[in-house]
């Protein structure tokens, strides 16, 4: 799963983006900055996105692009996809001149929270 991945499936989720369209690149590349700026954030919560794969995973300190492409453990993408979708709201809003629904907002703020609460306190092996 790559950066790019997750900035789509978050404008999806936002009503932002269908399946068949894609973003403008300049939402993609501030996506860069919003994703490192939340992994930052939850570092200083000691909150980490383990990344590797087959039982060697590693924390991701930052993404240093959008086509790397990651192994996240179990939960983390949803987690990552989730929180970048609230995170991106007002630039997205913005820059594609639309008003998403303040109960849809509050759909996608429960559901990283609850994507969060998945992943917290559970052990990466």
């Amino acid at each position: 799963m790559t950066l790019h991945d997750l900035t789509f499936r978050a404008m999806r989720d936002l009503n932002i983006l269908d399946a068949a369209q894609t973003g403008a690149a300049d939402v993609y590349t501030e996506s860069v900055s919003v994703a490192n700026d939340l992994i930052d954030q939850w570092a200083l919560q000691r909150f980490f996105v383990y990344q590797g794969g087959t039982g060697a995973w590693a924390v991701l300190v930052a993404f240093p692009d959008l086509t790397t492409d990651y192994t996240f453990a179990p939960g983390y993408a949803r987690c990552l996809q989730k929180s970048l979708a609230v995170a991106l709201i007002p630039s997205l809003i913005r820059r594609f001149k639309v008003k998403t629904a303040e109960t849809q907002v509050k759909q996608i703020e429960t559901e990283a929270v609850e994507a969060r609460r998945a992943v917290e306190g559970v052990g990466v092996q």
